[in-house]
């Protein structure tokens, strides 16, 4: 029984180990637990904390957007209003292109009928002025007869171009200007009010055995009227005059004085600033000498400088303009100018663009049959236009003063043609059909009577003048 007793303790002890270790593995249990529900714990305060934060940030970026977008939606308006506003603005802008177009229709309309009605004028006063235009001839030629010092006579004041050259202004006088009756103070009134005047060139040569200079002959122009009288210059303003060499109009100069007694121009001569040894009709050009020209049908027409400056000035091609090219120029030509002597080759072109690195752009121009100085766009071996590059603008030899016409002048006159001044037209393009000379000739024979010209009929049955050239 005691050893029952015993053995119970014994074993009631070694449960009361067991539970005191049981109890003492719970308790680090519990410890670790406890531990880890703080880690947890302490996790989860982060992370909410986090997530608020984020929350918060989310919250900002919203109103953020929201702002952005009432923002833009204000814009969008705004937008909206600009382009409704620039929409009516357009339509306004176009109605008053649409009524200016219209006015200015109108008004071309008007200037059109304005123009025929002077054009019909013009011709009807022409016509006396052609017979008393035969009239002086037979009057000068006369004159001429008496006067020794007379080499030859040339035909109206068109035909009359400069001999002044640097290089050949030694030993020759310039062309002067004599009335049909020099004497007579009623004929010089008549010059000064812009009639026709004959022109005698006068040579000093004491060689008398050279050969008579071959007198200037032009033809006269049938549409638009080149001529110009006193009242067409004025001081300050620029005028190309003709070029010695080959009667062409590529010298500049600035008119200085103008002595309406004397029928005399006096300009300041415009040399060219950079190239002196080649024809040169376009860049800058600087005041040279002034020279009295006797006659101030030695200038062309006014120039249009591109730049106007006190004491120089610079000419390029001008878009619509005609001018005259070099056919043979190339660059090696202003290096070695003994390669570039007369007799020159031309081509005569319009002046279609410009663009300050590509050039100029230029059409061919081809000579209308039958008519004197008509000329009209063309092909040439097979090019209608080109570029001309800044670099070759020395190509460009010199402007022909044009008139557009618009096809209604006469039967056959291509719309959109010009008619060139026959004084700037080289002799080898402006000739005339071999059937007008004969006819031309023929009726010089026949006309006896002073003041009565030439006359030759078309084939339309009309009639017309031609001019009659008296050479000595």
């Amino acid at each position: 029984m005691r050893l029952v007793c015993e053995k119970k303790e014994e074993e009631l002890q070694e449960r009361e180990k067991k539970v005191e270790l049981l109890s003492k593995l719970i308790d680090e249990k519990s410890c670790e637990l406890d531990r880890r529900v703080k880690d947890f714990d302490l996790k989860e305060k982060v992370s909410i904390e986090r997530r608020s934060k984020e929350a918060e940030a989310v919250a900002i970026s919203l109103k953020e957007l929201e702002a952005k977008e009432k923002e833009i939606s204000l814009l969008d308006e705004a937008v909206k209003e600009k382009l409704a506003e620039l929409e009516k603005k357009k339509e306004n802008f176009e109605a008053e292109l649409k009524e200016k177009a219209e006015q200015i229709e109108e008004k071309s309309k008007f200037l059109e009928l304005k123009e025929k009605k002077l054009e019909e004028k013009q011709r009807e006063f022409q016509e006396p002025l052609k017979q008393a235009e035969a009239c002086k001839r037979s009057r000068v030629k006369m004159l001429a007869e008496k006067c020794g010092e007379v080499d030859s006579l040339l035909p109206p004041p068109k035909k009359q171009k400069s001999h002044y050259h640097d290089d050949e202004d030694e030993g020759e006088d310039l062309a002067c200007v004599v009335s049909a009756s020099a004497s007579s103070s009623e004929h010089l009134n008549e010059a000064q009010e812009g009639e026709i005047d004959e022109v005698i060139s006068i040579a000093d040569s004491d060689d008398t055995d050279e050969e008579d200079p071959e007198p200037l002959s032009c033809l006269d122009s049938e549409f638009h009227d080149f001529e110009k009288t006193l009242s067409s210059f004025v001081v300050g303003k620029v005028w190309a005059l003709y070029d010695p060499i080959d009667e062409m109009p590529r010298l500049y100069g600035r008119i200085k004085r103008i002595n309406k007694s004397q029928l005399s121009v006096q300009v300041t001569w415009l040399d060219p600033k950079d190239e002196e040894s080649v024809l040169v009709a376009c860049g800058r050009f600087e005041h040279g000498l002034t020279e009295t020209m006797q006659s101030y049908l030695t200038l062309s027409h006014e120039v249009h400088p591109i730049i106007y400056g006190r004491n120089f000035i610079a000419v390029n091609p001008r878009e619509g303009e005609t001018w005259a090219l070099f056919r043979d120029w190339s660059k090696s030509r202003n290096n070695n100018p003994e390669q570039h002597k007369p007799p020159y080759r031309y081509d005569l072109v319009e002046v279609i663009s410009f663009d300050d690195h590509l050039g100029f752009g230029v059409a061919y121009l081809g000579k209308v049959e039958g008519f004197v100085s008509v000329f009209k766009h063309d092909v040439q071996d097979g090019v209608v236009s080109f570029l001309i590059s800044p670099e070759e603008i020395h190509r460009f030899s010199h402007r022909v003063p044009s008139f557009r016409l618009n096809g209604e002048e006469k039967e056959g006159v291509p719309a959109g043609s010009f008619e060139l001044d026959p004084a700037a037209v080289p002799s080898s393009i402006l000739k005339l059909d071999h059937s007008v000379h004969e006819e031309a000739e023929e009726a010089e024979r026949q006309s006896k009577e002073c003041g009565k010209a030439g006359e030759v009929e078309d084939q339309d049955g009309s009639r017309k003048d031609i001019p009659i050239i008296i050479l000595d």
